[in-house]
């Protein structure tokens, strides 16, 4: 092989490896800008959440209109509706748990008032022989 040759190819590998670095590069910028755009829409999300919170805490209200008031007043009641109805359901389950334990409770009184009979009845019978 000639030097011009060899010169040839080894400018042909230099070219062909520097493009391949560029695709790269390419791919990692892109994936870079993929990133912080991602990184963008969850800061702006986090933003439209924490304000929403302030205003479901009453924060914040004064830039609201009327008609954001009243979303927010009807969010607020459905959300109270939601929470009496669970604790209705624990209260009413706690009920069943305790209407339970005082069948059970009395069913063993009833047991140990009979047992205190029947050695009341044995103690009776001791002394009276």
């Amino acid at each position: 092989m000639s030097s011009a040759k060899r010169s040839l190819q080894s400018t042909i590998d230099r070219y062909q490896r520097h493009t391949k670095d560029i695709q790269i590069n390419n791919k990692e910028i892109e994936i870079v800008h993929g990133l912080k755009d991602d990184a963008l829409n969850m800061t702006k999300k986090i933003d439209t959440l924490e304000a929403s919170k302030r205003k479901l805490l009453g924060e914040d209200l004064a830039s609201c209109s009327t008609d954001e008031l009243q979303q927010l007043e009807s969010q607020l009641e459905k959300s109270l509706r939601i929470i009496r109805e669970k604790k209705t359901e624990l209260y009413l389950q706690r009920i069943e748990q305790l209407k339970e334990k005082e069948m059970m409770l009395s069913e063993e009184n009833a047991m140990l008032c009979d047992k205190v009979k029947f050695f009341n009845l044995v103690k009776i019978k001791l002394f009276c022989f």
